[in-house]
């Protein structure tokens, strides 16, 4: 008697553009994450983004610890879509603002190598001083890269400012499927905040 055939299983899809805006936290929810009920909707991004022009980060190489979603991280590693949304406190002084975005690669291969360059990075900056020069003539204060911190599947570093009457603020990270969740919070008080975000990302994406 012949053995009856082995069960298949077809492999999970793989995340796709049009699936993007429903994958990330929508305001109510990130208002209830970061405390903050002042909290509003700000800029959407379609696309990874170019430094403006005039804005430069020294030491250059340092760029993935100031800020998400930035092309220049990602290049040789196919990336082929992106979508991201900002939240932030009103008013000049708001004490909260967080950014999220999933970046979309071609396989889940090529989604953990963009997960490790950009950790490989933040660990080569960390305990150094990273400055802005901003175009807009704003004067922003110099920060000193922390510890990366792995919690489960997410890989966070806190940098903080040489004022420190300023927030610091919290890059995020993790890789599922073909996906990559890139973020940054700011705030007076993240504790495990940017952890809870990007879990909160990730529980929408299928293994």
């Amino acid at each position: 008697m012949s053995k009856p055939a082995e069960p298949t299983h077809s492999p999970t899809p793989l995340v796709t553009a049009a699936a993007l805006p429903q994958l990330l936290i929508d305001l109510p929810t990130m208002q209830g994450l970061i405390g903050s009920p002042a909290l509003e909707t700000g800029a959407v991004d379609t696309k990874l983004s170019e430094l403006d022009p005039g804005d430069q980060y020294t030491p250059p190489e340092c760029l993935s610890s100031m800020l998400w979603g930035q092309s220049s991280v990602y290049a040789g590693l196919n990336a082929t879509d992106a979508y991201g949304q900002t939240y932030k406190d009103p008013g000049p002084k708001g004490a909260h603002a967080v950014a999220q975005m999933i970046v979309l690669f071609p396989d889940r291969a090529a989604a953990a190598a963009a997960a490790q360059r950009v950790t490989d990075q933040w660990r080569a900056c960390t305990g150094r001083q990273v400055t802005e020069t901003r175009s807009d003539g704003l004067t922003p204060p110099h920060w000193t890269i922390g510890d990366v911190v792995q919690t489960g599947a997410v890989t966070t570093m806190v940098r903080r400012p040489d004022d420190s009457k300023r927030w610091a603020c919290a890059r995020f990270m993790a890789a599922k499927s073909n996906a990559l969740v890139d973020g940054l919070m700011c705030s007076y008080d993240i504790a495990d905040r940017p952890v809870q975000i990007t879990n909160a990302i990730l529980a929408k994406i299928a293994d």
